[in-house]
């Protein structure tokens, strides 16, 4: 396990992008499934929030560390397409979920960077848990283009000492 439970209402988070961190358990928000590709990881934090840009920072895998976004303020007129078949046990009727997009940044920062909105995060920060559904149906893409202000852009990036 790579967190420490150092009181019954705290953990450690070992990052490589801010050091440990001393959290409240509860921030803790359990994926009932994993994210795509990483099957091994079921518990995130979010951390750092600034302008609808977070990091999805996993605690079972602290070397896991996603930048996201808030579709709905980055990309105009964007809503979540769910079908009917798609409104799963993993959002309660009548929640409105905190929604993510997985950004990836350009190496250069003169180029466009990108968001899945294919495969949306849906979280219920109430219940703590977390959902990625996979919509091949959407409008968006995987790789849907989005502007990011230049400053986000650069503080996103992710230090040299802690690529690996």
């Amino acid at each position: 396990m790579t967190d420490r439970v150092v009181s019954p209402d705290h953990i450690v988070v070992k990052t490589r992008l801010f050091g440990p961190l001393t959290l409240p358990a509860e921030r803790t928000i359990r994926f009932r499934r994993p994210l795509t590709g990483f099957t091994h990881a079921h518990r995130f934090v979010l951390l750092a929030s600034h302008h609808g840009v977070t990091w999805l920072h996993g605690v079972d895998d602290p070397s896991l560390a996603f930048l996201t976004i808030d579709p709905r303020q980055f990309v105009e007129g964007y809503a979540l397409e769910l079908r009917p078949n798609e409104r799963t046990a993993d959002l309660d009727d009548g929640v409105v979920p905190t929604i993510l997009g997985i950004v990836t940044l350009s190496q250069d920062t003169r180029k466009d960077c990108t968001v899945n909105l294919e495969a949306p995060i849906t979280i219920d920060l109430h219940a703590r848990t977390g959902v990625q559904l996979l919509l091949p149906h959407s409008r968006y893409g995987p790789r849907h283009p989005v502007e990011l202000p230049i400053g986000l852009q650069v503080a996103a990036q992710v230090p040299a000492s802690a690529r690996r």
